[in-house]
């Protein structure tokens, strides 16, 4: 950007299989002249077949119909952060409110804001040969669904003297939140969290924070993870891994402790032990309403969300709708 004029960007959707590899994946392909600086592109997103490839203009013409989208650096860097990650917005509404969330919030991982960092704690290769049919739980990414995280059916245990050695911080005596690594685009939603509980070990495949954080937070943070409006984001920047870069970059609220942000992680350690949709529902038109989306960005969100039922999509906007409104309901 600083050495190139960039002309256009045409971003490649592999969810129909365009290319032979993994369906998570998508590509970038823009054209450039040497010299000068790009302060402004033009971009296109959700190219998903060579038909809609071929059909691109050359450079220079028609870029106003064809490439909508219109990204300043600085914007790129406001939603992508410093590694200038391109963010992947088919819709040229959504940039507007991702822009104003990533300038108005602190990144999670920032001095300003939480200074939380992730990482893994054990290698599935490297600890299997420690592994027994009794001890503390071994769980990995397939293990966790937003809020809950399924300890029974693991077979895989570690003794707690190894654990202890493996683990010399012994994070795993108390509850810390945890997320996928592995993830898609076209998955339901794509970054998938649940507070992993104390006395349960985690492999590679999921990501967990290495910060002290309180319970209560942990949970306010959870429910953050597994709002749309975090997930939106976040799918504008990935391919098939959810990074710690990305994770940490994230716009978070500081805690506050004030009535919406104790609403939130209750809901979330409510969702924790027993699903409820209403619950879910009202989680995410709370969080939508920390973050300042209004109904019709939170509507124009919710379309980036085809797999999860209607019913439940429009259960959280009619509940953001009543806030706006002043109607609020009671948590029981």
């Amino acid at each position: 950007m600083d050495e190139t004029s960039i002309d256009a960007i045409a971003g490649l959707d592999n969810a129909a299989g365009m290319f032979a590899i993994h369906r998570g994946m998508r590509f970038m392909a823009l054209t450039a002249s040497p010299g000068g600086a790009t302060r402004e592109v033009r971009a296109t997103f959700g190219i998903s077949n060579g038909e809609q490839l071929d059909a691109l203009p050359e450079p220079g013409f028609d870029t106003m119909t064809v490439f909508p989208v219109r990204l300043s650096t600085a914007q790129i860097e406001r939603i992508g952060g410093p590694k200038l990650r391109i963010p992947d917005v088919r819709r040229p509404a959504s940039l507007g409110w991702m822009e104003r969330v990533c300038r108005d919030t602190p990144r999670l991982g920032a001095a300003d804001g939480w200074s939380a960092h992730f990482g893994r704690e054990l290698n599935a290769t490297e600890v299997r040969p420690h592994l027994t049919h009794r001890g503390l739980p071994v769980i990995e990414g397939k293990h966790l669904q937003p809020f809950t995280v399924d300890t029974a059916t693991t077979r895989q245990r570690l003794a707690p003297t190894v654990a202890e050695r493996l683990l010399r911080k012994r994070r795993f005596d108390r509850p810390r939140l945890a997320y996928r690594d592995v993830s898609a685009v076209t998955n339901r939603i794509t970054l998938i969290a649940a507070v992993v509980p104390a006395g349960v070990v985690t492999t590679h495949t999921l990501l967990c924070l290495k910060s002290s954080v309180s319970l209560r937070r942990q949970q306010f943070l959870c429910g953050l993870f597994n709002s749309y409006v975090l997930n939106a984001i976040v799918r504008a920047l990935i391919g098939g891994h959810v990074t710690t870069t990305v994770i940490e970059d994230l716009p978070v609220p500081v805690w506050r402790n004030d009535r919406e942000q104790r609403l939130i992680a209750t809901l979330a350690g409510r969702l924790a032990t027993c699903w409820s949709s209403h619950d879910e529902g009202r989680l995410q038109a709370l969080v939508g309403r920390l973050y300042g989306i209004s109904s019709t960005e939170f509507a124009d969100i919710l379309e980036s969300f085809p797999l999860v039922p209607r019913v439940q999509r429009d259960s959280a906007l009619a509940i953001l709708a009543q806030k706006a409104a002043g109607r609020t309901q009671p948590i029981a």
